[in-house]
């Protein structure tokens, strides 16, 4: 996954994931991923959990290759291939600076 055929890894060495407009009522979030030198545009569910000092966001996504602009690893003519869906899971704690 990590060659220059899918993540190209040596030139994309990171995954950048920006989320904004959280929508508590829908519990959705507006995120965009940057994987492999392309940008896709999601609404990932979350849980999120917001006080004074922090916000927690939990939850999970499945996406296709093709959803991040990806082509699935397949060898032997197309007779071995990796599955199309991933799921993404996701665990994120930000919290307030002292000033």
């Amino acid at each position: 996954m990590l060659g220059d055929a899918l993540l190209n890894a040596a030139q994309f060495n990171f995954i950048r994931v920006t989320c904004a407009d959280y929508q508590s009522q829908f519990e959705l979030m507006s995120c965009e991923i940057d994987l492999a030198g392309a940008t896709t545009t999601l609404k990932m569910p979350v849980d999120a959990q917001i006080d004074d000092n922090q916000i927690r966001a939990t939850g999970e996504v499945t996406v296709s290759h093709e959803q991040l602009g990806l082509t699935p690893f397949s060898a032997a003519g197309g007779a071995i291939r990796v599955a199309d869906g991933m799921t993404l899971r996701y665990n994120i704690l930000a919290q307030r600076l002292s000033e």
